[in-house]
């Protein structure tokens, strides 16, 4: 059973109206009544006078028997009277008359004394020790011995945070305008299964509460959560994680690990079919290390056995959720100037249609062509470069599809990524070969030695907004992301660690600021670039590899590609995810891209590419059809008019305005 509480107007003008406790107690009433994560039965009590508020208090907790689980959240104002009591403020408070117009917390306290249930989770977001302009009033609150009381089995968690204004209407330092950063950071710990720290499938209290701090902290912001826990015999369980518990990947046995690692490609197939038996294993860790593997094969290996690969995955891929309704809650926070959500008309040239395709991956001429891994525009968009499975880069003409002068040769293996500086004098390209390169995009030749230092090969390289710094992505053993000062090809700083698998993908934010990876871990990290240290805890809700990330044009969110079929966005400041996931892809998807002006996000992957508004999380049109195999790469051109798409068909397309 769990009440949720909250005030956000109030009758008396000494108390400034909230906007933060209404959506608060929304995701808190949803995430606690959702069965696949609390299950409980929430009772809502909303912008209720202060006797209203006591009644359902009364009612709520009175005759619970000594097993239950209940849980009280209050939302709102807290406030001291001149003795240093704490109240709670109704609707109708007045600030003046608090010990008959609110709610105070030893009357809350004796009510939980007097309720049986053993197991009591009272969780509260307010302004604990007052809102004043420029200095405290009032004693201290002490909360544990307000709060906690000679009670058994009781846990409270509070966030310190400042109300948006004082009282006397000057905007109080470090106030949150949106929202309540540790209530949000609560739901997303239980709602995305984040919290569940031991990977057990239950997220207790103190796992609930770990996460929130760690949100708060990463966000910057100057509450200081606390919580104490009173008596409680184990561990309090607040939810359920909603992906259940973790599963390990099991060990592949050495001679199926040798065979998968055989020059020869008949031992390497069968190897391949061994795994497929694998993925209807009863024991989950077996499916999941046959399903890893597998995904390694398909991405990087010889194109028979690859396609073996492909064929099991498919046969074993789940079917993707449908796309959900629009709702309000998809839209992106308007805290910031970031793309407005006019209709499609008015954002300018949409791609609709296939302009050209190109083909020409090949080692020699009239040799078959190769996948087509990466494409890149330069800042100017005359050129078009492109990595594949022919361990070559080559330069096009986007406008006519024809190859600019000779290809780019020098990688001992494929070649995964490449991309351009800001002033389109350099050209960088890694591949499997563990090696990055640097070319000069106007004679073709290589600037330069190579970038050695991975221990894996290399599958994404990014230059940062100012040009200063090259991020490189590492797979293999590396599972490491490293920075080079590319005029001097030395490296900078020391390797970034903490991803526990493949680094797929890397992307500087805008200003510079933030470096975003992606991993076969299934998280997103970010970091700082200038010190190479982890910012916050790495973003999780992917269900499967994430293989892309990329920035909006105004830094305000990040986009990432899953192999569980969603895109899914995020607010890079708080690493809250916005809206919910972008659904309609039938497979994996290897990879996006925002347009210049932000309008527009486009995906590929299931033999697709898909475009969508960010502003709202709808589809935008129907899916680009015509790629044969997985899209491996998309693109915008520096003026938005063209999107190019690199695919495993061997062909890139060239799509625009119809």
């Amino acid at each position: 059973m769990a009440l949720v509480v909250a005030s956000t107007g109030y009758t008396d003008p000494a108390f400034t109206q909230l906007r933060s406790p209404a959506r608060d107690a929304a995701d808190m009433v949803d995430v606690l009544a959702d069965p696949d994560v609390g299950g409980f039965t929430v009772t809502p009590v909303l912008d209720q006078p202060e006797h209203e508020i006591r009644r359902a208090v009364d009612a709520f907790l009175a005759g619970r028997g000594v097993d239950d689980l209940v849980v009280v959240y209050l939302s709102g104002h807290g406030v001291l009277d001149a003795r240093g009591r704490l109240y709670f403020a109704a609707k109708d408070t007045v600030r003046d008359r608090l010990s008959s117009t609110a709610v105070e917390s030893a009357w809350l306290l004796d009510r939980l004394e007097e309720c049986r249930a053993r197991r009591q989770v009272l969780i509260l977001d307010c302004c604990f020790s007052g809102a004043f302009a420029q200095t405290k009033g009032g004693a201290e609150v002490d909360l544990e011995r307000r709060l906690v009381g000679a009670g058994r089995g009781r846990a409270v968690l509070t966030a310190s945070r400042a109300g948006e204004y004082s009282y006397e209407g000057t905007p109080l330092p470090g106030a949150a305008v949106g929202g309540s950063v540790f209530t949000a950071a609560l739901v997303d710990g239980l709602r995305s299964g984040a919290a569940d720290r031991d990977g057990d499938g239950y997220i207790s209290v103190e796992d609930a509460y770990a996460h929130a701090a760690d949100q708060v902290r990463a966000a910057g912001g100057t509450q200081s959560p606390q919580r104490w826990l009173y008596g409680a015999e184990g561990e309090i369980v607040l939810a359920r994680n909603p992906r259940g518990a973790a599963v390990t990947p099991a060990v592949l046995p050495e001679a199926l690990q040798l065979s998968l690692d055989s020059p020869y490609p008949d031992i390497r197939r069968a190897a391949v079919a061994t795994l497929g038996t694998w993925l209807t294993a009863t024991d989950p860790g077996q499916v999941l290390a046959a399903q890893q593997a597998l995904h390694l094969v398909a991405a990087h290996d010889s194109p028979t056995v690859a396609t073996a690969a492909r064929d099991l995955l498919r046969t074993a891929e789940p079917t993707p959720p449908p796309t959900p309704a629009p709702t309000a809650d998809r839209r992106i926070d308007s805290s910031g100037p970031g793309p407005s959500p006019e209709d499609d008309a008015a954002r300018g040239a949409i791609p609709r249609r296939c302009l050209r395709t190109i083909e020409g991956h090949s080692r020699w001429m009239f040799a078959k062509a190769k996948p087509v891994n990466t494409v890149a525009f330069s800042p100017d968009g005359r050129l078009l470069a492109s990595g594949g499975d022919d361990n070559m880069v080559r330069l096009w003409n986007p406008s006519t599809g024809q190859p600019v002068g000779q290809p780019l040769t020098g990688h001992t293996g494929l070649v995964y990524s490449v991309a351009f500086s800001p002033d389109g004098h350099l050209l960088a390209s890694g591949g499997k070969d563990s090696k990055v390169r640097l070319w000069n995009p106007t004679t073709g030749q290589p600037v330069g030695q190579p970038l050695t230092g991975h221990a894996g090969e290399v599958n994404s390289v990014a230059f940062s907004p100012d040009g200063d710094l090259l991020a490189s992505a590492s797979g293999g053993y590396d599972k490491t992301v490293r920075l080079w000062n590319p005029t001097t090809g030395q490296p900078v700083g020391q390797p970034l660690t903490g991803h526990t698998h493949w680094v797929y993908s890397v992307a500087f934010s805008p200003d510079g600021h933030l470096l975003a990876s992606a991993s076969l871990d299934g998280t997103v990290r970010l970091w700082n670039p200038t010190t190479g240290l982890p910012i916050g805890q790495p973003l999780t809700g992917h269900t499967g590899f994430v293989y892309s990330v990329a920035f909006s044009p105004d830094g305000h969110v990040l986009a990432s590609a899953s192999r569980d079929a969603t895109v899914r966005l995020w607010n890079p400041t708080t690493g809250q995810p916005v809206g919910q996931p972008l659904t309609g892809h039938t497979g994996l998807v290897y990879s996006v891209a925002f347009s210049p002006d932000g309008h527009l996000l486009a995906s590929g992957g299931d033999n697709t590419v898909r475009l969508w508004n960010p502003t709202t999380g709808q589809p935008i049109g129907q899916p680009l059809t015509g790629h044969a195999g997985e899209v491996n790469s998309v693109a915008f051109s520096p003026d938005g008019d063209l999107l190019a798409s690199a695919s495993e068909d061997k062909s890139i397309r060239i799509w625009g305005a119809a």
